[in-house]
């Protein structure tokens, strides 16, 4: 399960690379939260965990054997600090 947005552009040198942070977490038909991979902005070359991905503008969920069951999928604001709002989109594959 994929989130993806367009952020509007930062100050120059301001600190932090997002304007608009927004946030995807999975719940599985038992309640367990499933978070996105994220990545060590001071050491972009070690290996993704997972949990809250405020470096970038892509989050992905990777669920491995998911139980049959009613998922949500849900997308947070967590900050928004241009404009009223902001557009994203979602992708979901499944084999």
């Amino acid at each position: 399960i994929a989130l993806t947005w367009l952020d509007p552009p930062g100050e120059p040198n301001g600190g932090k690379a997002l304007v608009n942070e927004l946030d995807l977490r999975v719940i599985g038909p038992k309640g367990k939260t499933y978070y996105p991979y994220k990545l060590d902005k001071n050491n972009p070359t070690k290996k993704a965990t997972t949990g809250n991905n405020n470096v970038d503008i892509v989050e992905l969920v990777e669920l491995k054997n998911p139980r049959a069951g009613e998922w949500t999928i849900k997308v947070i604001a967590k900050s928004i600090n241009v404009g009223e709002g902001q557009e994203f989109s979602v992708a979901a594959y499944s084999k």
